[in-house]
């Protein structure tokens, strides 16, 4: 099924079922799928003895959507479940670089191809303890889903909600069962409130076979993932903090196994397109 049928069909749906298995099928479905995050998050993630990535149980206090778990899902289904997320497509955000990263050099915008995300699918999983990555494999089934958003009205006078899903620009047809549907075992994971959607948010997600108390996993990065990763530079960096940070995530990369990367190399490692128009907000914080 092509992107357009598949848009057009989640809009003609009128349940929940039918929307989110629309969305769970297309897996992996756009071409470039991005996290913002530190440089001491990336050089974690880049250790030259075991490249991992941390996935998040969803039901923990680590979590960032304290409102999720109590909302969507069935709560042995969410401890089962751990995930990473990205956000899907080329542009950046100025509000995901407010949410998620220091407003300082150190701000790092991490991008992988559709190659690379699919690759991790067939990884394996691993234990964190004392915050480490261990060795020893954990059975795991991964899979990538974008996440469909939800306005729930949870009372006749709420004048700000609805009865929609909404994904990828479109909204589904009213959803009269929707409040009824939301603790379905289907829903944990794949459900987000509307007021996120700006997120554009696709998941990386870990199904363990039994509930689990850790709040963390990780998986193993792959070649095709480390290969496929490029790098948008802090828009609060000047230009001797951009060279030092290219300099420094070349040689983690040299480290991990991908040769002959160049810190010049600009496919690689670019400027923000917000570089100066967010100081206000560093100033703000006290970090200017």
């Amino acid at each position: 099924m092509n992107a357009g049928i598949r848009r057009e069909k989640f809009a003609e749906c009128a349940k929940m079922g039918d929307a989110i298995k629309i969305v769970q099928d297309a897996e992996v479905c756009h071409k470039s799928y991005s996290f913002y995050t530190s440089l001491g998050r990336v050089e974690s993630m880049l250790k030259e003895d075991l490249p991992c990535l941390w996935l998040t149980r969803i039901n923990s206090g680590a979590f960032d959507d304290l409102i999720e778990n109590e909302k969507y899902g069935a709560d042995e289904e969410q401890s089962r479940l751990f995930i990473k997320c990205f956000t899907y497509g080329f542009r950046e955000s100025a509000a995901m670089w407010g949410l998620y990263c220091p407003a300082t050099y150190k701000a790092i915008r991490v991008s992988v191809t559709e190659r690379a995300i699919k690759s991790l699918v067939k990884s394996k999983c691993v234990e964190i303890s004392s915050g480490k990555p261990k060795s020893n494999t954990i059975r795991a089934k991964m899979r990538v889903s974008d996440v469909v958003y939800a306005s729930v009205k949870t009372k006749e006078d709420d004048p700000g909600r609805s009865t929609y899903l909404y994904w990828n620009g479109m909204r589904t047809k009213q959803v009269p069962s929707l409040f009824e549907d939301l603790h379905r075992k289907m829903t944990a994971g794949k459900l987000k409130d509307i007021e996120w959607s700006f997120e554009d948010e696709a998941r990386l997600i870990a199904k363990v076979p039994d509930p689990k108390k850790s709040q963390h996993i990780a998986v193993k990065l792959t070649s095709e993932f480390i290969n496929g990763m490029s790098f948008t530079l802090s828009p609060w960096a000047d230009e001797d903090e951009e060279r030092m940070v290219r300099d420094k995530l070349a040689r983690l990369l040299r480290a991990v196994g991908r040769n002959n990367v160049s810190s010049e190399n600009e496919k690689v490692f670019k400027p923000s397109v917000l570089k100066g128009a967010l100081k206000k907000w560093a100033e703000r914080r006290g970090l200017d």
